[in-house]
């Protein structure tokens, strides 16, 4: 979740550079191992998912132009992923993996 909001990818259209520099702030205490590097595209996607459900549950009774906008949200950081999944596990692979 750090690495997810340090990069905002919802307001920052190339959040490589507070990438990095989280990630090489956290190799200091922590070494991930492949299959945890791997899932970094997926556990970004169930973070957004968790987020979105909240926000949604707290509105009683559901609000829809909210839901409306929270799965937009949702839509744009899958296709932000599609594009930049395989980037983002690369980038966490060469400071954090094993």
């Amino acid at each position: 979740m750090a690495l997810r909001m340090t990069m905002r990818i919802w307001e920052q259209p190339t959040p490589w550079a507070s990438a990095e520099a989280f990630c090489r702030g956290y190799q200091c205490v922590a070494c991930l191992n492949a299959a945890v590097v791997a899932q970094f595209p997926a556990l970004f996607r169930l973070r957004g998912a968790m987020g979105t459900l909240w926000a949604l549950g707290r509105d009683a009774p559901i609000n829809p132009t909210r839901m409306l906008e929270h799965l937009g949200c949702l839509r744009n950081a899958a296709n932000w992923l599609d594009q930049h999944g395989s980037r983002l596990a690369e980038l966490v692979a060469h400071h954090l993996g094993t």
